[in-house]
């Protein structure tokens, strides 16, 4: 296979696309075995002595992209015309597996529901001893829709929307009916499902999966929590990806509910986790506080867990390498470099980044047999469902 800058050009002019790229600081790459199986989460945010690149291709107002992508890989995409690049999907249609995943999680006697959202107005909280000593109270004094008649000026949302992944949220309920866990963003439903199926407990899941890391934030750091008022369709059973986007594209009537969730930051990270309801975001502020706080990364739970994982990837002849990313810098091409017919470097434009991006953890799988990598740059939720993707609980797999 050969490329050339004018098949290049070609090729991204046909479909009116262009190649965007991220630039990651990252870690040493660690093999991870039964014997250090707790560092499976674990995240060295001070020891990120590498760059990698990886690059996109995509469109302006185009939901079809390739995901992003090592040179080589970049190369093979630019070197093959198309109209028709691949969706990236979103949210929990990227788990092509979840119906069976819900039915052996149903089987257990949990249950799936999800709800649409439409964001109102947001408010900081200025005093977090206030707030964490008396919620209720304090909330009530920030002036957000508590109501459905605050927001009866507001149009509903209906059908006509276009699906939009991030506006959904989903709770898991135990056998008793009670809510284990919830407002879960669609990013992480295959993975917390997963978690469950192997038996995990819902505040370990939480800990590891949705919490913000303790390491992430200085001891120095001020603690900021956002506040803001959601409203929110009924809520949808959910058995599949097709009910994901029923419910995603649902009606939210004008004097729909109200509900308000949590966002902590710290500096210098504007964001340390999706959105949470207001006990965890009570627990969260305990942890992080705490001045005697206890890494859930090496408890018993977490141990049993990776070791669940690492006995996955070898019952499918598979190696899990981690490192730790931090996005330092992205941009656009603005040429390539092509040498005896190979693409070996791209120029990139970058764009001044307005403050740094949260480290996470970043997952190779090696082949045990060949040495071959099969899959890279995957994040822990991804790592999960991945791993559980051919395993079907019902069928007597573990």
């Amino acid at each position: 296979m050969t490329i050339s800058q004018t098949k290049i050009t070609r090729n991204l002019s046909y479909v009116d696309l262009n190649v965007l790229c991220k630039v990651y600081a990252q870690s040493d790459s660690e093999r991870i075995t039964a014997s250090n199986a707790t560092s499976l989460f674990s995240i060295t945010s001070d020891e990120l002595p590498h760059r990698v690149k990886r690059y996109q291709v995509g469109g302006e107002n185009t939901t079809t992209y390739t995901s992003y992508l090592k040179l080589r890989e970049l190369e093979r995409v630019l070197s093959t015309p198309t109209d028709d690049l691949p969706d990236l999907p979103f949210g929990p249609t990227a788990v092509t597996n979840l119906e069976t995943l819900i039915a052996n999680l149903n089987d257990l006697g949990f249950t799936v529901t999800g709800h649409h959202i439409q964001e109102l107005e947001s408010r900081f909280i200025s005093d977090l001893d206030e707030f964490v000593a008396n919620p209720t109270d304090y909330l009530a004094t920030l002036d957000l829709p508590t109501r459905p008649i605050d927001t009866a000026n507001i149009p509903a949302l209906n059908n006509d929307n276009e699906y939009l992944p991030n506006q959904s949220r989903y709770t898991i309920y135990d056998q008793s009916g009670e809510p284990i866990i919830e407002s879960i963003h669609p990013l992480l439903l295959g993975a917390v499902i997963g978690c469950l199926l192997l038996q995990a407990d819902p505040q370990t899941i939480k800990q590891l999966l949705i919490w913000p890391s303790r390491k992430l934030v200085p001891a120095d750091s001020d603690l900021d929590i956002r506040v803001t008022a959601y409203r929110i369709s009924a809520d949808y059973p959910i058995t599949s990806r097709a009910d994901c986007a029923r419910m995603a594209k649902s009606q939210i009537p004008g004097d729909g509910r109200i509900r308000q969730s949590f966002s902590p930051s710290a500096e210098p990270y504007y964001a340390l986790c999706p959105d949470l309801g207001l006990t965890d975001c009570l627990s969260v502020i305990a942890e992080l506080t705490s001045q005697t706080p206890v890494d859930p990364t090496q408890t018993d739970d977490a141990r049993q867990l990776a070791e669940h994982l690492i006995n996955l990837a070898s019952g499918q002849n598979l190696g899990i390498n981690r490192m730790t990313r931090q996005l330092v810098d992205r941009g656009a091409a603005e040429d390539f470099t092509i040498v005896d017919g190979r693409l070996t470097d791209v120029d990139i434009a970058l764009w001044r980044e307005d403050g740094p991006h949260i480290p996470e953890l970043s997952f190779d799988l090696i082949d045990q047999t060949t040495g071959q990598t099969v899959a890279y740059d995957i994040l822990l939720r991804n790592l999960i469902e991945k791993l559980l993707r051919h395993i079907d609980l019902k069928k007597g797999d573990k």
